[in-house]
C-alpha cells in the first residue's frame, strides 16, 4: 500500500502452500513471496522472464519492516561439458 522501495513495510500472510514432487508454483513478476525448504534436501528450478541482475528485487524484513533493494543473485558461468 505504500512506496515499494523503502519501509516500513507491513507484511500480511495471504496464503501458504506445501509443495511436493512434480508440483509447480507460479509467482507473478513483482509478487512478494517467500520460499522455505523442509527437513529433507530438495531441488528447485527457477525460471525468470528476465536475466537475474538486470532488474530490481526487494527484500522485506518481517520484524522491522525494512526494505532492501538489490539486483538479485549474481550468476556464475559454469561449463557443462
Amino acid at each position: 500500500g505504500g512506496p515499494r522501495d523503502h519501509g516500513p513495510a507491513i507484511l500480511k500472510l495471504a496464503g501458504k502452500a506445501s509443495m511436493g514432487p512434480g508440483d509447480i508454483d507460479a509467482v507473478p513478476p513483482g509478487a512478494i513471496h517467500q520460499e522455505q525448504g523442509g527437513d529433507v534436501p530438495s531441488t528447485s528450478f527457477i525460471v525468470r522472464a528476465r536475466r537475474p541482475g538486470t532488474f530490481q528485487q526487494r527484500n522485506y524484513d518481517a520484524e522491522t519492516g525494512a526494505v532492501t533493494v538489490n539486483t538479485g543473485p549474481r550468476q556464475i558461468e559454469h561449463p557443462l561439458d
